[in-house]
Parts: C-alpha cells; structure tokens; sequence
C-alpha cells in the first residue's frame, strides 16, 4: 500500500473497488490489525491500533476475510465466535441469512457436525457462516472481504438488506467487491485502488458511471476480438 493519508469517519458506508491485486484485501487487513504498515500509523479514534487492548479492538471492529475459517465442531459452535449469544439472536441471524435451511437438512439441526475447514458445506454457506459470526458481534467498524463472491443473486440480496437493517447510524462499513451494483444502494463514499494506491475517492454518483461505462467499453472489446 502507498496511501499517504486516508480517514473514515462514523457513518460511512465505503466501497472498496479495483482490479484483483490492487491492495483492497491488504487495506482491510491493515484496518482490522492483521497487517502492520512497514511506515505510518493507523489509528482507531485518537489511538494507536496496536497499543489499544487487542479484546476491545474485537468488540468493535468486525473483520471478514475472503476464505472464512471453519473448526471442527458443530454448526452452533462455529456461528457462536464472537461469544456468548442467545438462541433468539442466533436462530433469527441464521434465518435472516438463510443457514437455517443448512440445519434443517441435518437430522443434528443446529449441533450438526462440522469437519476441519468446513469441509460438506459449500463455499456460499461457509461464507454465510462467516457474515452470521459478524452480525452478531454487532461491531462499530464492519470490514468486509468479498463478502458475496460465493453467493448466488437471491443469497447476495439478502445479506445487503441485512446489513442495511442492522448497520446503525454511527457504524462505519467498508466492504471490498467486484459486484458493486448490489451494494450500490447502501454506499455513501467509493474508492478506487490500484497497485496499492487510492486513484478515486468520492460519492458514488461521482464515480459508479464512468466504472460502468468503462466495463462495458471493455466488454464490447473483448466481444469483438476476432
């Protein structure tokens, strides 16, 4: 990342797009304190990230990789991450994704065994395992990794509406995707990276347009090429 000054303010709703390997996966990691900047600080409020307790930085920052991580257990156990929640608030989480329809096809329902890695459910339903661990944690920062790059067109509406129900006024979002269009709705800012430096930063009224018609410039291409 190259990215001499960049701020998140309380209430935004940021879209992280660009090419793969533009540093939109790297930015998250730093923002969440898995990566820590060879230069620069990063702070949360008026604080180092690393020198704020690593159990509060938990209770307020919710991260979601790409590759959810699945531990063999049960369905339950894997969902309950982020602590101690109750059957209500799990059983209207995973409904609310649609995981419960995963637990009702296993006689164990909600004690269904999970392998190492997740290993019987498919890539959609670990990625929605991985999103009902965060609704539930409820965190004040939301970043999202591709968070519906495994989800079909009916899954991927509902997470959206979800986080919008749940997302409260001052929380800050910042989700990386190559489907923009269907969080389009909930954006308040977009940035463009490439090659681990902000190259757009604005409304997305300002930038969605000239994105769409470039994708669709270099579509037409493509479908010339003879």
């Amino acid at each position: 990342l190259n990215i001499p000054k960049l701020d998140f303010k309380a209430g935004e709703r940021v879209l992280l797009l660009g090419p793969v390997g533009g540093g939109k996966s790297t930015l998250l990691k730093v923002l969440a304190g898995l990566y820590r900047p060879s230069e620069g600080r990063v702070r949360l409020g008026d604080a180092d990230l690393w020198e704020i307790d690593p159990q509060l930085i938990a209770a307020q920052v919710g991260y979601l990789p790409q590759s959810v991580q699945l531990f063999k257990g049960t369905l339950r156990s894997n969902l309950m991450l982020s602590g101690a929640v109750s059957d209500s608030t799990l059983l209207e989480t995973t409904r609310a994704l649609g995981l419960d329809q995963v637990a009702a096809s296993s006689p164990q329902g909600m004690d269904m065994e999970i392998s190492e890695g997740g290993e019987g459910l498919s890539g959609g339903q670990r990625q929605l395992v991985g999103l009902a661990r965060v609704l539930m944690a409820q965190p004040r920062i939301w970043l999202l990794d591709e968070p519906t790059a495994s989800l079909d067109g009916e899954a991927e509406a509902r997470v959206w509406q979800q986080l919008q129900a749940r997302l409260r006024p001052a929380d800050i979002l910042i989700v990386a995707t190559h489907r923009p269009m269907a969080a389009a709705q909930l954006a308040t800012r977009v940035l463009v990276l490439q090659q681990g430096t902000v190259v757009r930063d604005g409304r997305p009224e300002q930038i969605m347009p000239a994105l769409m018609a470039r994708t669709v410039h270099h579509a037409a291409g493509a479908a010339n090429v003879n």
